[in-house]
């Protein structure tokens, strides 16, 4: 499928120049994912230890319950995770050896994985 994307970028007069990859240790990303929590009636976001409304369980919104989605549990994670390394890791893997991947340690606070992105990208212009 990667070469039909490219074919129709190509038929469009585009290209991808740079392949931004997220990497998260899978502890990680169980740890935020067990922190987030949603409105159930309004889906406004809300994330423990940040929101109080996810201590109180009461939208600020609309009043409604907030509480986790479903699938936002360990074993759900742990499922998703399955789906994505069976499913994407040969395409990080094509566009590493294209020399198209940034991979990014997502770990890090949002600042410095948006100073990582941020410098990776120029990087890749002054190339």
């Amino acid at each position: 499928q990667i070469d039909d994307i490219f074919d129709t970028l190509e038929g469009h007069h585009h290209t991808i120049d740079r392949v931004i990859y997220l990497a998260l240790p899978i502890e990680v990303a169980i740890e935020r994912i067990s922190r987030r929590m949603l409105c159930l009636t309004c889906e406004t976001p809300y994330m423990l230890g940040k929101d109080e409304e996810a201590e109180t369980g009461i939208c600020s919104v609309c009043q409604g319950k907030v509480g986790h989605r479903k699938d936002d549990t360990p074993e759900g994670v742990e499922k998703r995770y399955k789906v994505f390394t069976s499913q994407t890791l040969d395409v990080i893997a094509y566009f590493r050896e294209k020399g198209l991947l940034l991979e990014v340690d997502a770990s890090k606070t949002p600042e410095e994985v948006d100073a990582q992105i941020v410098a990776g990208l120029k990087n890749a212009e002054e190339e």
